[in-house]
């Protein structure tokens, strides 16, 4: 009788504590500010890694993604 297949693999989400996700969001926003947009990107994604219903680092994000598509 063949094994079952594998489980596909669920990303997992970063445990933090509320204080370290807000830390990521202004190193976000600072990482931004200076025009390092790959930085501010992977902020942004680890925040929302942490707290998916967090909004104002989704809104940041897709800035930072049309931004990044806007470069020559």
């Amino acid at each position: 009788r063949p094994a079952a297949p594998a489980p596909a693999a669920q990303p997992q989400r970063q445990a933090l504590p509320p204080a370290d996700v807000q830390k990521l969001y202004r190193e976000g926003l600072d990482h931004y500010s200076a025009g390092d947009l790959e930085k501010a990107r992977d902020a942004f994604r680890k925040v929302l890694d942490a707290d998916p219903s967090n909004v104002s680092a989704a809104n940041a994000l897709k800035r930072v993604q049309e931004e990044l598509r806007s470069r020559p």
